[in-house]
């Protein structure tokens, strides 16, 4: 080899290796959340409340009906619980039987969507449907469509224990649920037509508070064609933008201050804690599952539930 092809061979490497470098840091780049442009509103929070009566129990899903704010538990699937709460403490109670058949695994029931004619939905993680009980009959039964493959295809849905999270219901017959991470990503079920639609959102505009953190989504909230998720990584409640064909990121309301303030320093911090989340007029609840650990510096292990200012943008 001449000593011009070998310096061209070397030449040739360098570039090979600077456009590899160059792609790798692209790749980097577009993995790693930007920050919004528009700094998070913070909500202000109305009541920080411990769950009495709560033991065992870890809050997934809330909804509101007749006023009266529902919850379920994870690792409970035959029953529907009832918070009741003023400024000064909250405490939970059974609700009614859910009376679901029983299946080959777990249900692990995660968000929860009031639909017409007093008909609560739920998501089951662990099967990857969805299940209703009316309120007023006591009649339940599951929704015989398996959303999962439609997701998994889209890459969502690939983690155990990071299945289906949130709950809303859009329209008639029309929901979405929130697929928790790795991807991330919402999933439209629409049962008048039984076809799914799997949107993954794995990037976002919020930066992280930790590197060890990574997108998520736990509950969801819908009102009308308006869609708010619980960013539980970020500790924030984000619209979401569905006025085109892909769900969009809009503006972010922030509770952090709350949950990452040293009263509620729980033992292990490293992950966001916050599962559900509904709304009324007035208020934003949103409930913490703090899976049984106790606070840093006591032994206290009782869930939280945050009750904020509902502000008037929302």
């Amino acid at each position: 080899m001449t000593r011009g092809t070998k310096h061209h061979s070397i030449a040739l490497s360098a570039l090979k290796l600077l456009s590899l470098c160059v792609m790798i840091l692209q790749s980097a780049c577009v993995m790693i959340p930007r920050r919004a442009d528009v700094p998070p509103t913070p909500l202000k929070p109305v009541a920080i409340l411990a769950l009495d009566d709560a033991d065992g129990l870890e809050p997934s899903g809330l909804a509101i009906h007749d006023g009266k704010l529902l919850m379920v538990s994870d690792d409970h699937d035959d029953t529907l619980y009832e918070i009741t709460w003023d400024k000064q403490k909250a405490s939970v109670k059974p609700f009614c039987d859910l009376g679901l058949a029983r299946l080959d695994k777990k249900a692990d029931l995660e968000g929860l969507a009031m639909g017409p004619s007093n008909t609560l939905y739920m998501v089951s993680e662990q099967a990857d449907r969805l299940a209703w009980v009316n309120l007023q009959s006591g009649k339940s039964d599951w929704v015989d469509l398996d959303f999962g493959k439609a997701a998994q295809s889209k890459g969502m849905l690939q983690k155990k224990n990071a299945h289906g999270e949130g709950l809303a219901r859009l329209g008639d017959g029309i929901f979405v649920v929130a697929a928790e991470r790795q991807k991330r990503g919402l999933i439209k079920i629409d049962l008048n037509t039984e076809t799914v639609s799997a949107y993954p959102m794995n990037l976002s505009q919020y930066r992280l508070a930790s590197p060890a953190r990574i997108p998520d989504f736990a509950g969801l909230h819908a009102e009308g064609d308006r869609l708010w998720a619980l960013y539980r990584n970020a500790s924030c409640i984000v619209e979401i933008d569905w006025s085109q064909e892909e769900p969009r990121e809009g503006h972010f309301w922030s509770y952090a201050a709350v949950e990452e303030s040293s009263a509620l320093a729980f033992r292990s911090m490293r992950f966001g804690r916050c599962e559900g989340l509904t709304m009324d007029k007035h208020y934003i609840y949103i409930v913490m599952d703090n899976n049984g650990d106790p606070l840093k510096d006591s032994k206290d292990r009782r869930p939280r539930l945050f009750v904020f200012e509902r502000p008037k943008d929302f």
